[in-house]
């Protein structure tokens, strides 16, 4: 088991350049080409068109008062829109959330370099009880984001947290992070930054 070198000292300006992050160490890969239509008939017909933002890597990084998330799409991501866009779920190890994240960001569309941290309250019912603002940039196939950590009710630097990043998955169905749309790592499997 080898642990990820963490950049904790380091802040990023969410209204700068991309090439700010060329040298951050938290890396996260996922496989790309995993969002491809399917059709096939055996006993019946499957279809599954909903593949629409391949995401290929993700990065994190902090500095004394936020986090910072960069993540990377194949190609163009589309236009902002709806509940299930670009979602990045987020665990801080409180067991109030639901199936394990406590918060969401894009919960609804971001729009003006505003996106939306939503609070999950129920752990078995998908429901967001609060939300708030926070700086983002996209552009092409990159999108970057700052959170602070009081936002996620995290002090100091000494924290751990579980992430997801998504795709057109389904709102609130978890089993939807295995067929539908992207979502880095699939299923179950989280990201960790520590």
């Amino acid at each position: 088991e080898k642990n990820v070198e963490v950049d904790s000292n380091v802040s990023v300006n969410v209204s700068g350049g991309f090439s700010q992050w060329d040298y951050v160490r938290a890396y996260y890969k996922d496989f790309d080409n995993d969002i491809v239509n399917r059709d096939h008939t055996h006993y019946q017909t499957y279809i599954n068109k909903t593949g629409r933002n391949d995401i290929v890597e993700a990065k994190v990084c902090n500095d004394a008062n936020n986090i910072y998330f960069f993540v990377k799409t194949a190609s163009a991501m589309t236009t902002p829109t709806g509940t299930n866009w670009m979602n990045l779920f987020i665990s801080t190890g409180v067991s109030d959330g639901w199936n394990g994240y406590n918060y969401q960001l894009n919960c609804k569309a971001p729009t003006n370099n505003t996106a939306y941290l939503g609070k999950l309250a129920d752990r078995d019912t998908y429901s967001v009880v609060s939300m708030s603002n926070v700086s983002c940039k996209i552009s092409g196939n990159y999108m970057m984001v700052s959170i602070p950590k009081s936002a996620l009710g995290i002090t100091g630097n000494n924290f751990e947290i579980q992430f997801k990043w998504s795709d057109n998955c389904e709102t609130g169905n978890f089993d939807s992070f295995y067929t539908d749309g992207d979502a880095a790592p699939i299923g179950r499997a989280n990201f960790v930054y520590s």
